[in-house]
């Protein structure tokens, strides 16, 4: 899971503890990859914009080391052509960071079927 904001993240585990194993928490892009490409995990929940490499960027890479890995991808971008590109990027889940509460759970499970979701 990857975030630059460090509150923001600190809030995503709280959501996530005791429904999920976070393998890894991130700050920053580059981190955010080696880390997916270390811990392989079954779902990947990535900041859209994060310092260094952006969250779209890293799904493109990570395809490298990690075949079909399901991603959650968290913004505050509600345009739904830009929520179109993210999907034709690869991933298979977009929550607004403002339903995040509400929805990422749901998301995280939503993809770890193979299913496409995104925030209401």
């Amino acid at each position: 899971m990857a975030d630059g904001n460090s509150d923001f993240l600190e809030q995503i585990v709280s959501i996530l503890n005791g429904k999920f194993e976070v393998l890894s928490t991130a700050s920053n892009g580059t981190s955010a990859l080696e880390s997916i490409c270390k811990h392989r995990p079954d779902v990947a929940v990535l900041d859209l914009k994060l310092p260094g490499i952006n969250g779209l960027e890293i799904v493109t890479r990570a395809a490298n080391c990690v075949q079909r890995l399901p991603v959650v991808m968290c913004s505050t971008e509600s345009d739904p052509d830009f929520i179109d590109a993210a999907f034709e990027a690869g991933i298979l889940g977009y929550v607004l960071k403002s339903r995040i509460a509400t929805d990422l759970v749901r998301a995280i499970e939503t993809v770890a079927r193979g299913e496409r979701f995104v925030s209401a």
